[in-house]
């Protein structure tokens, strides 16, 4: 039997965590048993930081998981925002200081029971009415950020029209 080592990859906003150790790391989705109902998703991890660098977190903080797959393309596990940061100096001495940052994310469908739809949908195909309420909840443009936040935070590689984007992954609205 073959050992799997995964490959891991966080980005917070965008950009990726490469300079600290990532430990603790569990993904939630679905549910339990037949019986219970379908939970939005979360995340949790932690990040240890030996080098004293400074990671931009903040509540609402975009942040997405990865793994790579048998042909090193990184595949996208987890996607969802923030919701709870804890930091901790776990070590400190004349020679470092490591700290552990602890974070809760949420999936996008955490979300869903707090949004307000108050267009109309037409007539049409489960999957293409389901796309018309998870788009306007899932899929921001810059003038949904909120104020605190500013271009400067993001990668380069994030546009005006995708900003702040969780995505939709496949909808199946054929």
């Amino acid at each position: 039997m073959t050992v799997w080592t995964p490959v891991w990859r966080v980005r917070a906003n965008g950009t990726d965590i490469t300079d600290a150790t990532i430990s603790n790391l569990t993904i939630f989705r679905g549910r339990n048993d037949i019986n219970s109902p379908t939970l939005p998703g979360y995340c949790q991890l932690q990040i240890i930081n030996t080098d004293t660098a400074v990671y931009n977190f903040t509540i609402n903080t975009s942040i997405l998981i990865e793994v790579q797959d048998s042909s090193a393309t990184y595949v996208p596990i987890f996607g969802g925002r923030i919701s709870d940061i804890r930091q901790v100096v776990t070590t400190a001495g004349s020679s470092a200081t490591v700290t552990s940052t602890n974070i809760t994310a949420v999936g996008p469908l955490a979300r869903l029971q707090r949004a307000v739809f108050d267009g109309n949908l037409a007539e049409d195909l489960d999957g293409a009415q389901i796309l018309d309420l998870l788009d306007d909840l899932l899929l921001n443009s810059w003038n949904e950020l909120p104020p605190a936040e500013t271009w400067d935070t993001y990668s380069p590689t994030e546009t005006w029209a995708n900003a702040s984007n969780i995505g939709l992954g496949e909808i199946d609205a054929g």
